[in-house]
């Protein structure tokens, strides 16, 4: 029941009819920038598109306004081709980008007026919006966040070999389970299960003795 109502409350994207009004929603993270391209209709906003892009080194050391503002300018970049010929409101929750229209500050660095003047060719209707209502942009701009992280081999390796009850179980005969040592390169050795006939990367993880280890935490 659980993945019947999780299926039916996925996202659906639609495609706009030529008067509906489109709205372009941006975010920037400390480490990635996103973007929620919709159309106004009767319902509320409803999405056409997302995009997310992953910062560089450089951009990640950028001030939040021009993380925001690269946020727009991707933005746009990436969804140029459905934006033409449109007229659409871009939002952001970072409420100083609502103002630089209005007057170009000399104090603009040669980036910021780059980024302005392809902006510019779009639109120049940006407007604030409330962080709890850019909430798809903003969990975009933090995808990253949600990367797993690998499983340190070398790790593995030396607490198998530190660890007594393993050594039991790798000399005892009388297992429900098959072990074997798996060798990779000169040093490293590691204990698997192939008592599924798998003797692959993906048994590396040695079931009954993660979770002994799981169990005592």
């Amino acid at each position: 029941m659980q993945c019947k109502s999780s299926s039916a409350n996925v996202a659906t994207l639609n495609y706009p009819t030529p008067d509906q009004q489109l709205c372009l929603l941006v975010d920037a993270s400390n480490s990635s920038v996103g973007g929620a391209l919709n159309c106004l209709t009767e319902n509320g906003p409803q999405p056409i598109a997302f995009f997310s892009r992953k910062l560089s080194a450089t951009e990640t050391k950028y001030s939040t306004y021009d993380r925001e503002l690269l946020a727009i300018y991707l933005a746009i970049k990436h969804f140029r081709h459905q934006l033409e010929g449109y007229n659409f409101i871009i939002f952001t929750d970072h409420r100083p980008l609502t103002f630089p229209f209005n007057k170009i500050s000399d104090l603009c660095s040669p980036c910021q007026l780059r980024h302005l003047d392809f902006i510019s060719q779009f639109s120049t209707d940006i407007r604030h919006v409330s962080g709890s209502d850019n909430s798809v942009a903003d969990a975009l701009s933090r995808s990253n966040a949600f990367n797993l992280s690998t499983t340190d081999l070398q790790h593995l390796a030396d607490s198998q070999t530190k660890d007594e009850e393993l050594k039991i179980l790798i000399s005892s005969n009388d297992l429900p389970i098959k072990l074997k040592s798996l060798k990779m390169g000169n040093a490293l050795e590691i204990f698997c299960d192939v008592s599924r006939e798998k003797e692959n990367a993906m048994n590396l993880l040695l079931g009954i003795w993660i979770k002994m280890k799981i169990n005592r935490k």
